[in-house]
This record gives C-alpha cells, structure tokens and sequence, in this order.
C-alpha cells in the first residue's frame, strides 16, 4: 500500500503554500467588491441620465405648446412650486390647462 492510498501524500495540496490560499480568496472578494461598486456606478449614472433625458423631453414639450415661460425660467416655477400650497397649486394647473387648451384651439382653427 503506497503513500497516497494511505491519504498521506495528497497530489493537489502537497506543493501548496498556506498564505497563498488566503491570497487567491481575498483577490477573489476584492475582483467581487470592485465589481459590484462598477456596476452601481453605472446604474447611478444611467439613472441620472435617464432623469435629465426625460426633464429634456417635458422641457421640449412645454416648449411646442407655447408655454415659452415654463422652459425659460425653470428655477422661478420650481421654487414656486415647492411654497405653494396645494389648492393654489391645483388651480394653477387648471389654469395652465386651460390656457394650453385655448392655444391648442387657437392654432387648430387658424390651420
């Protein structure tokens, strides 16, 4: 009966350094660590991008109804948002709405 029937000599850990283990795992958590902070970074910049795409979009909506006032001073109307309270804000809505309706007419009837 030799050696390694006897579970004495193993082939696979025979050469192997001890330190050597815990280096192979803490690189190994490490490619993980990096690769889970890669990927959040670039969910939180797609995020971000996608937010600014879809303000660009209302900005151009506003834009070709003729609600000029809205595009150029966006801090005025945010700023005014925020302060208001909500029956003030709901009928400036309907207001808008109206108007933009009115435009919407105006324009319908002229072409």
């Amino acid at each position: 009966m030799g050696l390694r029937s006897a579970g004495v000599l193993e082939p696979h850990t025979a050469h192997r350094i001890p330190w050597v283990d815990r280096v192979d795992t803490s690189w190994n958590v490490l490619k993980w660590v990096l690769v889970v902070l890669a990927t959040g970074f670039v969910g939180y910049v797609g995020r971000f991008g996608a937010q600014w795409l879809i303000e660009r979009a209302r900005a151009r909506r506003q834009g070709k109804r003729g609600d000029r006032a809205a595009v150029d001073s966006p801090a005025v109307a945010t700023s005014t948002f925020h302060s208001a309270p909500k029956e003030a804000l709901k009928a400036e809505k309907k207001r808008a709405k109206a108007e933009a309706k009115a435009v919407k007419k105006r324009v319908k009837e002229k072409g």
